[in-house]
């Protein structure tokens, strides 16, 4: 059993150790962003605790306390949107590890959420030109994560939701028999992905992208 005495001391020292995160959140224009949803999970050598969930303030802050050093923080944050980052369960979009330091309040660098308000469009195609309808289409980034969609009767698709000027690949898959790859920026309007069948490809093989904004010849 516990002395009181020594009882008194342990808190005396886990007062003093304690410290807290103050996170930054930002746009792209660099402006504090309110109301962004924090998220924390706190990991030890032996578990983690389920995440604690937070708003950000009107200057774009949300703090995090208390915090000891024996302990491993780590942050998703997320506004609607924007495209998430960080870590939580099985979403990695870029880990946030957070440093702490012992009794002290800790100010985090300033993270900036991306806008998702371009999109791309284009056609899937077999290697004959043939458009390949109900087909999938996966547009992955790193600041954009992984999107996906289908393509319409005429093998038309559009992938919504996309971080602005972002370069991105293309996965086009036609039943799980077909497929090819294409790499392009976000905001093309005419992305053409061909897809070969699996056992012919060999290879990467893929398509081409146009628009204002792809890639130009």
């Amino acid at each position: 059993m516990v002395s009181p005495e020594l009882r008194r001391e342990l808190k005396l020292v886990l007062k003093k150790a304690a410290g807290a995160i103050v996170i930054h959140v930002a746009g792209d224009d660099g402006q504090p962003i309110a109301g962004a949803t924090v998220a924390i999970q706190t990991s030890y050598p032996w578990g983690a605790l389920a995440p604690r969930w937070g708003t950000t303030k009107a200057d774009g802050t949300f703090t995090f306390s208390p915090t000891f050093p024996d302990r491993i923080y780590r942050a998703t944050i997320s506004a609607a949107g924007c495209a998430m980052i960080g870590t939580i369960s099985n979403r990695m979009l870029g880990q946030i590890d957070l440093t702490v330091e012992p009794g002290r309040q800790v100010d985090s660098p300033a993270y900036t959420l991306h806008k998702t308000d371009s999109s791309i469009a284009g056609v899937i195609v077999d290697e004959n030109g043939i458009p390949q309808p109900q087909a999938t289409i996966v547009v992955n980034g790193g600041s954009t994560g992984s999107r996906s969609s289908k393509s319409d009767a005429s093998g038309s698709f559009v992938v919504d939701h996309l971080v602005v000027g972002e370069q991105v690949s293309l996965t086009g898959t036609v039943s799980g028999v077909a497929q090819g790859t294409l790499s392009a920026v976000t905001g093309a309007t005419d992305a053409r992905v061909v897809v070969y069948p699996l056992a012919q490809r060999g290879g990467t093989r893929g398509g081409q992208a146009g628009g204002p904004a792809g890639p130009q010849p």
